[in-house]
């Protein structure tokens, strides 16, 4: 994970036969958003209010903005032969094929896992990858038909 930061970077440098798609879960669930802005609100106006400095207000705003950025923002996902790539509002993840240990199917998606076996420290390593609508680039197929070629590995025993 420690090279990803760096390829994320080199999007000029994108190989041609990487599988690349956007997923934006606000449009998806967008009976969410009343929910989400409530919340980002109420955070903003309690920092006014506890602390009556504006700064502390933004600060809340962009630390909120930042916790629900996968919500609010789009997320562009890159499968190479390299590895897997996440971008996103203050977000940038990268997981390269010989660091990943092993693949977790979720309910409309998949997890990339740099440890073996079940960890605590997922939640911070790994990366999810989310499915893009049937029949458009990034759907289920897809990302298994280049996880297979570029990942077989991650394929062994898995039940996808």
């Amino acid at each position: 994970m420690q090279n990803g930061h760096e390829q994320l970077h080199a999007d000029a440098t994108v190989p041609k036969d990487a599988v690349v798609w956007q997923v934006h879960l606000l449009r998806r669930q967008p009976q969410k958003l009343p929910f989400v802005g409530a919340v980002v609100l109420l955070g903003v106006l309690s920092a006014w209010v506890l602390f009556g400095q504006p700064l502390l207000a933004l600060v809340a705003l962009m630390l909120l903005c930042k916790a629900a950025g996968e919500y609010l923002f789009p997320l562009t996902y890159r499968l190479d032969a390299d590895g897997v790539w996440l971008n996103g509002f203050l977000l940038r993840q990268g997981l390269r094929w010989q660091e990943a240990k092993r693949l977790v199917s979720e309910e409309n998606g998949l997890y990339v896992s740099p440890f073996a076996v079940p960890s605590p420290l997922e939640r911070f390593r790994g990366l999810r990858l989310r499915f893009a609508n049937d029949g458009s680039v990034g759907d289920r197929t897809m990302v298994l038909d280049a996880l297979t070629r570029w990942a077989p590995h991650l394929m062994i025993n898995e039940a996808l």
